[in-house]
């Protein structure tokens, strides 16, 4: 048996790249590990997709031969993926993913890793013009969402050429930019946007080494998927160069980083702090067992070795005529 695999909280990049991701291995089924979020259910029930997928009582670890893993590698991330996984290590892995090396990953025998663009669904795209498989107007336009969702409809920092070029591309092959517009450009519905305003109410901004670095805390109660738009919108709103959203659900933490700041690599952050991991301007990572304020504090001690110094002194003496 072959697995298609993403992500816990699977978004609209990771979701894309995992349905396309058949056409490269049609003998696989989609497995999710975790629940989707909402807007990826609203979208399948707007544009009537069915997806032919594996329950986790449907699957029989026994007889897994290979698993595909796309837009993630952490074992963490994997839910009970991970168990399988370990539980039986000739399972050959392969992966297609976007997100650099991380220290918890898990090892893969081939696929096509590469950090270097701003989403999984544009190794995916490439792979399939690459192959001559020139995809339906549905996987075009799955495709086109996960690349504005992962690059901020190709205006974030890890946006690459190669990226803008992929969009094109779809394009070409039929994908809908209205589809994109409505279902992968987040639109905040009430619980989002309650929670928006708490976090510009409650939003710290400190000074470390000099650089303006909001902190925000915020207990959710209950589960509220899709955190990370709120993370860049409130980031945008204050114009820092770095936000960290820290959000308590029952005893999980989680923390969200978005920003931008020379010399400083918020992947390798988080990766101190949570044991997770990301881009260089986009991280993530849950500590169990932990509230949301024990994170906070653990953060901020974190901060003060990690940041670079606001300037140096060569930056500030003149020299002599």
């Amino acid at each position: 048996m072959e697995l298609l695999v993403t992500h816990l909280g699977a978004d609209f990049d990771a979701f894309a790249a995992m349905l396309v991701a058949r056409r490269l291995h049609p003998e696989a089924r989609l497995f999710f590990p975790g629940s989707r979020k909402g807007s990826r259910r609203r979208m399948l029930e707007a544009r009537g997709v069915e997806l032919d997928e594996l329950r986790h009582k449907d699957v029989d670890p026994a007889v897994l031969t290979r698993v595909v893993l796309c837009d993630t590698r952490q074992r963490e991330r994997l839910g009970i993926v991970a168990q399988w996984l370990a539980a039986r290590p000739e399972i050959e892995v392969l992966a297609y993913d976007h997100h650099p090396d991380s220290p918890t990953d898990v090892p893969v025998a081939g696929g096509r890793v590469d950090p270097t663009v701003g989403a999984t669904s544009t190794v995916i795209a490439e792979l399939l013009r690459e192959r001559g498989l020139a995809p339906t107007g549905e996987e075009a336009t799955l495709l086109l969402m996960g690349i504005y969702e992962d690059t901020g409809s190709l205006s974030y920092a890890t946006t690459s050429a190669r990226d803008l070029a992929a969009g094109a591309w779809l394009l070409e092959q039929g994908a809908d930019l209205d589809a994109v517009r409505r279902h992968a450009l987040h639109s905040l519905d009430r619980v989002h946007l309650e929670l928006l305003h708490r976090m510009t109410e409650e939003l710290e901004v400190r000074r470390i080494h000099g650089h303006r670095v909001g902190i925000v805390v915020a207990e959710l109660g209950s589960y509220v998927d899709e955190l990370a738009p709120l993370v860049s919108r409130c980031l945008e709103l204050f114009d820092l160069p770095l936000l960290f959203g820290v959000f308590g659900e029952g005893d999980r933490a989680t923390l969200i980083a978005r920003g931008q700041l020379e010399g400083f690599h918020l992947g390798q952050a988080l990766a101190a702090v949570t044991g997770g991991g990301g881009h260089e301007t986009a991280a993530a990572g849950s500590i169990k067992g932990k509230t949301a304020l024990e994170v906070r504090e653990r953060l901020v001690a974190s901060l003060g070795g990690a940041l670079p110094p606001g300037a140096r002194g060569r930056e500030l003496v003149v020299a002599p005529f």
